[in-house]
């Protein structure tokens, strides 16, 4: 039986198995939150001590996108989707808003009162209009 050549390249081997597509989707998804709180720190400089003022972030979980709400320290891009899809499972329901406050965020799978607090300066919420 002959001997294999030392100095010749071993025989090829299968090739791994690819990475399903949802697994790219998903990377694509934090890279893009990444970036975007990236670019919100560059902007901002440090992190907002007081919401309301025009260097905070400070957005209504009742609109904001989940890549919006992803750049929300504390939050990052799984809970935001969460949130996000919390959401349309409420209005779908018929509920004019999702979220009349942030305590209204506990009813998210995901989110505990230590998530609050770590994100109640970073939100606003709807204004009850007078009484109909």
């Amino acid at each position: 039986m002959p001997q294999p050549d030392p100095a010749s390249p071993p025989a090829p081997t299968a090739s791994p198995p690819s990475l399903p597509a949802s697994f790219n989707v998903a990377l694509a998804a934090v890279l893009t939150a990444i970036l975007l709180h990236t670019v919100h720190l560059a902007t901002v400089g440090k992190d907002p001590q007081e919401p309301g003022t025009d260097q905070a972030l400070c957005l209504d979980p009742n609109r904001a996108t989940w890549t919006e709400l992803a750049a929300i320290p504390g939050l990052g891009p799984v809970r935001a989707l969460t949130i996000v899809r919390h959401r349309q499972r409420v209005v779908a329901a018929g509920s004019p808003v999702a979220f009349q406050n942030v305590s209204a965020l506990d009813q998210v799978s995901g989110i505990g009162p230590a998530t609050i607090e770590d994100v109640r300066r970073h939100l606003r919420f709807p204004t009850p209009g007078p009484p109909g």
